[in-house]
């Protein structure tokens, strides 16, 4: 009997099927670690200090909808837009209503009064939900906000930011904690929109974790980010981070033109002039749709009919999205599916002379049970049959490209197909309810010792 024919037989054992034996062709986490404001924060003495519980008066239990209990009144009743041209001053508690937002990039140096920043005693208010906080609407910032950091820790690495204005000397406020500047391990940071001009090499840079292509709403607790920058991907709109695999969308990217510590002066942060700074609505990123090329199964298989090595070294990205059929299941395009027994499937790359599992991009072990090694494509509807066999990640609630390459698929064999983008199958351990978009199908198979072919 043949490697090939024991294979097919103990597959079906597996799933509790007769495989035919004849073949023909066809063809605010990050780096593991949650922030965002609700993690602690360093306090003025050293150490960590958690933020004031929700609902107490220093942290208000913010409303969670539009109308819900607990919804201040609305500061536009008057009839104040929301949006309007870029002010001249910073807000202060006795002016009149006007608008929150600007429709232009705000000039970073109108925070700026006799070297120092400048004073902004106005309320940190909010306006109204599901306004389109765009570049162009200089990301709903405050126009006289500074980017401040809690972070000790040195590490050349992304650490959480937030914006908050001066109400004092050297005191900065938002509308949920006071900080003392003297007491920060780092400068306050005055940003602008990212442009090409302003994103150079090394150029500190504050985005919103990936996957938010803008602020979700104006309400100044999304998750920013403070780094350095180590490379730009123009084409996929999306930059990258000294100290971190994660990718940041331009367009939910600022960078920092203005810096500030207590008893010094404001500097300008990097090499621009200063009439350079302010960034120009024409040169502006808007948000883009991801650009997903679902690899073609036959591209890791050469002439020869052997799989292709592969030399891939960019780290895998730890940011949470859902592994879906419409971005290739988080897959890089090398990967192959090595089935090592018991239905069970690892991620793999072939380095030319053997299939390694994978722990990280630079981690890998050897498969001393493989049995085949497949290449795959997402499944649809049409390509779904009864009776077919499929294979099915396992990534539960916190999906990544990460644990896309480093977490076991299954194989299940298709039992029936529902009309709600949902089937059942059979798998190893049972039977069980997947989506089709978390499904693949087998399409190229290599045997150790054999040939490549197709699947069928």
């Amino acid at each position: 009997m043949t490697t090939r024919t024991t294979l097919r037989l103990v597959l079906g054992a597996v799933l509790g099927v007769a495989l035919p034996l004849a073949l023909t062709a066809c063809a605010v986490k990050l780096n593991g670690t949650s922030y965002g404001p609700g993690t602690a924060a360093a306090s003025p003495g050293g150490g960590t200090t958690a933020p004031p519980a929700a609902g107490s008066a220093a942290n208000p239990t913010p409303p969670t909808e539009a109308g819900d209990a607990g919804e201040p009144d609305d500061p536009f009743a008057d009839g104040t837009p929301l949006y309007g041209p870029p002010p001249t001053r910073c807000f202060q508690h006795k002016d009149p209503p006007r608008p929150l937002y600007s429709t232009t990039p705000v000039d970073p140096w109108l925070a700026v009064a006799s070297d120092k920043p400048a004073l902004a005693t106005g309320l940190w208010r909010h306006g109204k939900r599901g306004a389109r906080c765009t570049a162009q609407h200089d990301h709903c910032v405050r126009e006289c906000a500074w980017f401040i950091s809690y972070d000790k820790s040195g590490a050349d690495q992304p650490v959480p930011t937030w914006m908050m204005q001066q109400d004092e000397a050297d005191t900065f406020r938002d509308g949920m904690r006071t900080t003392r500047l003297e007491h920060l391990p780092r400068p306050a940071y005055r940003t602008v929109p990212a442009t090409r001009r302003h994103l150079t090499p090394g150029a500190i840079v504050i985005a919103l974790t990936y996957p938010a292509r803008i602020p979700k709403d104006d309400l100044g607790v999304d998750a920013w980010l403070v780094g350095r920058l180590d490379r730009v991907d123009w084409k996929a709109g999306k930059l990258y981070m000294v100290g971190s695999p994660d990718p940041f969308w331009l367009s939910a990217t600022r960078v920092a033109v203005l810096s500030y510590r207590p008893g010094g002066k404001v500097e300008i942060v990097g090499k621009l002039r200063r009439d350079e700074l302010a960034a120009r609505p024409g040169e502006l990123f808007e948000p883009l749709a991801d650009v997903v090329t679902v690899s073609d199964p036959w591209a890791q298989v050469g002439k020869d009919k052997q799989p292709l090595a592969a030399d891939d070294r960019r780290a895998f990205e730890t940011a949470q999205v859902d592994c879906v059929a419409s971005n290739d299941h988080c897959l890089r395009p090398w990967v192959w599916l090595a089935d090592v027994g018991g239905g069970k499937l690892r991620p793999a790359r072939f380095d030319g002379k053997a299939f390694l599992g994978l722990d990280a991009i630079d981690r890998t072990y050897p498969l001393p049970d493989l049995r085949v090694a497949y290449r795959t494509a997402p499944a649809t509807r049409e390509r779904l049959e009864v009776g077919a066999t499929v294979f099915v990640h396992d990534l539960g609630g916190r999906p990544s490209e990460q644990a896309a390459h480093t977490t076991r698929w299954r194989a299940v064999k298709v039992t029936e197909i529902g009309g709600d983008g949902m089937f059942r199958g059979t798998d190893a351990s049972g039977g069980g309810k997947w989506k089709v978009e978390h499904a693949r199908v087998p399409v190229v198979m290599w045997f150790p010792g054999e040939k490549a072919e197709a699947y069928q």
